[in-house]
């Protein structure tokens, strides 16, 4: 599973978007394509003693008017360049007209190039890779004519652990949170217990309403969440879903949002919504799906390209907040 108040570094030049694309096709199959119409940007972020590579998907066409943005993390092992390969989030993103950040973890950080969720020294708002993040998201949505109240963040394993700890952090930034094969915001603050929550869910009391509320501070306030999780994922326990839910329900109802009862459990799906109707938690345990990223491209790693397109159903997701 898986660390800038600094300038926003360019070196790197604009490039074309390329690599395989496989897009939804109107006869119900795919179609692939060689190039996306947008640019790529690449760069390094300063923050403190840290710095990350970045890669940024800029969506063709032009518009004054401020565009979306969302902010993806990978897994351990993987790379800016694998996630976006793997699920095809900048082919979605191009029709969607929003960017795609993603943001690199070095071998010089973790071995396995995980980012650290589970070290308190990485965990916390403005340090760490919480506070790198963070930086590097105020950075392009101050460079890139981003609408600053629809970004948002996912991340993949130890990316969707980090997605959580950003958003929690500083609350009043992100528009909503979207974990893939996770585990829930207070699971973990030593390698032991990370291991231990991976490979059988939280212990009972290591995950609550208010460890998501004394991370969110004065800021507190409701943020809509997306689980993605495979069914028979070995590596983190589907357990830790199912958690992530029921912490996020009373997150939510402590926060004043009063949730129906979740509806629509068919192929393991699950929805929240408040009186008038309105999306704040789903939950989808992908049948037949281990650790990996369900209906990818199989040119990314951890990529199931035989399930339901996860993929889809994130852009669905965010389309409603």
């Amino acid at each position: 599973m898986l660390v800038l108040a600094g300038l926003l570094g360019c070196a790197a030049g604009v490039t074309p978007a390329a690599g395989t694309a496989v897009l939804p096709d109107s006869t119900g199959g795919t179609r692939t394509v060689d190039t996306l119409p947008g640019q790529v940007v690449r760069g390094t972020h300063v923050f403190g003693a840290l710095s990350r590579e970045w890669r940024l998907y800029l969506p063709s066409g032009n518009t004054n008017a401020p565009r979306p943005l969302l902010v993806l993390l990978h897994g351990c092992t993987q790379d800016a360049d694998d996630i976006a390969r793997g699920t095809r989030a900048e082919a979605f993103a191009e029709r969607a007209g929003m960017l795609v950040l993603t943001p690199q973890q070095p071998v010089s950080a973790h071995p396995q190039k995980c980012w650290n969720w589970y070290a308190p020294a990485h965990q916390s708002r403005d340090s760490g890779e919480v506070g790198l993040l963070a930086s590097l998201v105020q950075e392009v949505v101050q460079s890139h004519g981003v609408n600053a109240s629809r970004v948002h963040v996912a991340g993949m394993s130890a990316g969707g652990a980090m997605a959580q700890l950003l958003a929690t952090a500083y609350p009043e930034r992100f528009a909503s949170v979207t974990v893939a094969s996770g585990v829930p915001v207070g699971a973990a603050s030593t390698v032991p217990d990370a291991l231990r929550a991976m490979r059988e869910g939280p212990a009972q009391g290591d995950v609550s309403a208010q460890a998501v509320l004394s991370r969110m501070g004065e800021r507190a306030r409701a943020i809509p969440l997306l689980v993605l999780h495979g069914a028979t994922d070995a590596v983190v326990s589907p357990k830790n879903a199912d958690a992530l839910a029921l912490q996020w329900q009373q997150v939510l109802s402590r926060l004043g949002v009063q949730l129906e009862s979740g509806s629509g459990e068919e192929r393991g799906l699950q929805s929240w919504r408040d009186s008038e109707g309105e999306l704040w938690l789903r939950t989808w345990r992908i049948p037949a799906v281990g650790h990996a990223w369900s209906g990818g491209d199989p040119a990314g790693t951890y990529v199931d390209p035989q399930g339901p397109d996860a993929t889809a159903a994130l852009f669905e997701f965010l389309g409603s907040r």
